[in-house]
């Protein structure tokens, strides 16, 4: 299976969604389909346009919640102490991170 055009992907009023920059880009997507309204055609290119960020997302969450996973395993003895509060810390940061990364994808893709 072929990974998806790299990103960042965008949009603009054209109608098509594109990855790269604006100088040297490819078109991903083109929704110049006259059957919808403007704005929904709008939202549905921000959307798309946000798919590498939503799954970027998506996969930070699974390993935010892996590295809590592994970290809890860790046994509670007093000689791992030390080594499981750090792992575990280390996840919950990661955690904030993963979150952050989904806030802003769920604002690209509303179109926001």
């Amino acid at each position: 299976m072929a990974d998806h055009t790299p990103g960042p992907w965008w949009t603009d009023d054209s109608g098509c969604v594109a990855a790269g920059s604006s100088d040297d880009y490819v078109t991903v997507a083109d929704l110049n389909c006259n059957a919808l309204p403007d704005d929904e055609k709008a939202k549905n290119r921000a959307l798309i346009a946000a798919s590498p960020d939503l799954l970027e997302a998506c996969e930070a969450v699974i390993e935010a919640d892996h590295l809590y996973d592994q970290a809890m395993t860790i046994p509670r003895e007093p000689e791992n102490e030390a080594r499981r509060r750090k792992a575990i810390a280390h996840a919950i940061g990661m955690r904030v991170v993963a979150l952050e990364k989904v806030r802003a994808a769920i604002i690209k893709a509303a179109g926001e």
